[in-house]
């Protein structure tokens, strides 16, 4: 998925919850190789976290993460633990 050069990474809050709406985004240019980091985005927890690759084996980590009003504490919890 892209739009005008860049490439989106998301993940939605229905992964998270069943409601609709919400979730977090991030927006890389194509020109950078990003690779979403499954390992750490598999908890249940509104984030996301991307490796940014500076050339074939250097990287470093960007991420986003949202914490809603009704997070209950375990989706607070994990969210502290990535």
């Amino acid at each position: 998925m892209g739009t005008h050069g860049y490439r989106l990474h998301r993940k939605d809050r229905s992964v998270v919850r069943n409601k609709k709406g919400g979730g977090v985004a991030l927006y890389v240019r194509s020109n950078m190789v990003s690779v979403e980091w499954e390992e750490l985005n598999i908890k249940h927890c509104e984030r996301l976290w991307v490796r940014l690759y500076v050339n074939d084996v250097d990287f470093i980590v960007v991420g986003v993460c949202y914490r809603s009003p009704d997070a209950d504490e375990n989706e607070i919890s994990q969210l502290f633990e990535t």
